[in-house]
């Protein structure tokens, strides 16, 4: 998300300010592994009104109350240096310096109580100071490329987490990586609808798949899968990602992005995969289901992710036209439901 962070995060807040309640529910139950925006969660305490602060150039703080969200009706705020110094859970969201300011006056008018915006020193410092192996289930392990793999023996999936969704923290991001591990055998296509760093087409070539092709809309993502595609030292002929325009071409990512470039029409990769995951949002999900479903083979395993618990219902009924009895996964308050494509 951090990537589509202009586009993504907007999309996303009507519905977290509408939805308090059930945030503040599964805040008050996850203990450090907090549902946010950002894949970079601080926690801190939680009470009373919405503050967020923004980092731009390399991150943005939102500072939201564990009871979620400012009551509109409400004429006073609390302010007071100890409600400030106590009451907010702290989330970071790497953003450019000039998304900064429309990010502010979205925040403000979605109901947060304040916002304010100043700058990190050093980014580099700040990931590599914040950034830890992660084990995702035994013999799984998403190592930052500055760190050194605590299992040498385990699949050791190498990031560089940067602007792409999929640094391996967020729930939906573990769903899918354990979908997979599940579902890959050996020798099958994959397709990552969405891909953000990769790392879900990473971790299918290195559990056994023939091949993994990456689709996305940004080219921030393309270039994030491209850098750690090579970290991992998995070539073109096992993976390629491709930028994905309106048109649903794509265009071949070799560093260099030109939407005049398109070579490969998606439209002859159609019925052609034996896995596709798509962990992007809930709208897109609704509203591409025959365009992501299209390209499984007959009995294609389909996983969708990206939505919270209380949205599985509204995807379940979408989707049940095109897979078998659909299952679910849930973790932390966000779902990933899976199935086979029916004939």
């Amino acid at each position: 998300m951090l990537a589509r962070l202009h586009v993504h995060l907007l999309r996303r807040l009507p519905f977290l300010f509408l939805a308090g309640d059930a945030l503040t529910s599964a805040i008050n139950g996850l203990g450090n592994h907090h549902p946010s925006l950002s894949s970079r969660p601080t926690p801190t305490a939680g009470c009373k009104g919405t503050r967020f602060t923004l980092y731009p150039t390399l991150s943005l703080q939102l500072a939201m109350q564990k009871r979620a969200f400012c009551n509109p009706k409400s004429s006073t705020v609390e302010t007071s240096d100890a409600s400030l110094s106590s009451s907010y859970l702290s989330v970071r969201i790497h953003c450019p310096k000039d998304d900064a300011g429309v990010l502010s006056e979205a925040l403000l008018c979605f109901g947060a109580c304040s916002a304010s915006v100043d700058e990190l020193s050093s980014y580099e410092d700040f990931d590599e100071e914040n950034f830890h192996p992660i084990e995702v289930t035994d013999g799984l392990w998403i190592v930052p490329k500055w760190r050194t793999p605590p299992d040498l023996e385990a699949t050791n999936i190498i990031l560089n987490p940067g602007l792409a969704f999929g640094t391996g923290e967020h729930p939906t991001t573990k769903l899918c990586l354990l979908l997979l591990k599940h579902s890959i055998k050996g020798g099958e296509h994959f397709l990552d609808y969405g891909t953000g760093s990769g790392v879900l087409g990473i971790a299918a070539v290195k559990m056994g798949a023939a091949s993994s092709v990456g689709i996305d809309v940004d080219p921030q993502a393309v270039t994030s899968a491209l850098q750690n595609m090579a970290l991992n030292e998995i070539d073109s002929n096992r993976m390629s990602v491709h930028l994905v325009p309106s048109n649903v071409h794509s265009i071949p990512a070799d560093g260099t992005i030109h939407e005049d470039q398109a070579s490969l029409e998606l439209g002859n990769e159609k019925g052609k995969f034996d896995i596709i995951i798509a962990n992007i949002l809930l709208n897109p999900l609704i509203e591409l289901v025959d365009h992501i479903v299209a390209f499984g083979k007959a009995g294609a395993i389909i996983g969708v992710s990206g939505i919270l618990s209380e949205q599985v219902q509204q995807v379940k009924d979408r989707y049940s036209d095109y897979l078998h009895d659909i299952s679910v996964s849930e973790m932390d308050g966000w779902a990933c439901l899976h199935d086979i494509k029916k004939r």
